[in-house]
């Protein structure tokens, strides 16, 4: 860890609870003393004083010792794998997604407007076409009515129509009132 400590890397809050979780619970755990008691059963063939003996090297040793040679086999283990860089560059990330509050929902949001902005371009492709095809009857209906020139004789018929309609209206409207 001393690498980790002077480098500018600083040692991310997961990297120090893992090591203190790993001081205090993993190690020591597995090597609680046992009770006095139950080393004295374990060394049932053996004097007291060999259990005595037996019980303060096993206290020295494996109770005291080992833990910390442990300890230290893992920092080093951490040094080489970059542990500390590694969880700090996670916890970076988890920094980054929780400060963006739209993180979760950014993919669903870019699908749905990507569908939506396709289906605009298909109904405003759709209305390009019926326009173009409205424009091209109105030309086509243009250009016949400059061939035919009858200009004249087409209003006199369209207003003939009117009164016609006007007249047949009138005469439905009497009809009807005879009626009620």
């Amino acid at each position: 860890m001393e690498a980790e400590n002077s480098s500018s890397v600083r040692i991310s809050a997961r990297h120090q609870i893992l090591k203190k979780l790993f001081k205090s619970e993993g190690v020591r755990r597995l090597l609680v003393p046992s009770s006095r008691e139950d080393f004295n059963k374990a060394f049932e063939g053996f004097t007291e004083a060999e259990k005595d003996t037996l019980y303060h090297l096993f206290q020295n040793i494996v109770v005291e010792s080992l833990p910390y040679n442990i300890e230290r086999a893992l920092d080093k283990i951490c040094d080489v794998a970059k542990v500390g860089s590694i969880l700090s560059k996670v916890e970076h990330i988890i920094e980054e997604q929780s400060l963006d509050v739209l993180y979760p929902y950014t993919g669903d949001l870019q699908e749905k407007i990507i569908t939506v902005k396709k289906d605009e371009i298909a109904t405003l492709k759709n209305l390009l076409e019926k326009v173009k095809k409205s424009n091209n009857e109105m030309r086509s209906r243009l250009d016949e009515l400059k061939k035919n020139k009858d200009l004249p004789s087409m209003l006199d018929a369209v207003e003939k129509l009117r009164r016609w309609n006007a007249e047949f209206e009138n005469c439905m409207g009497t009809s009807n009132q005879h009626k009620i």
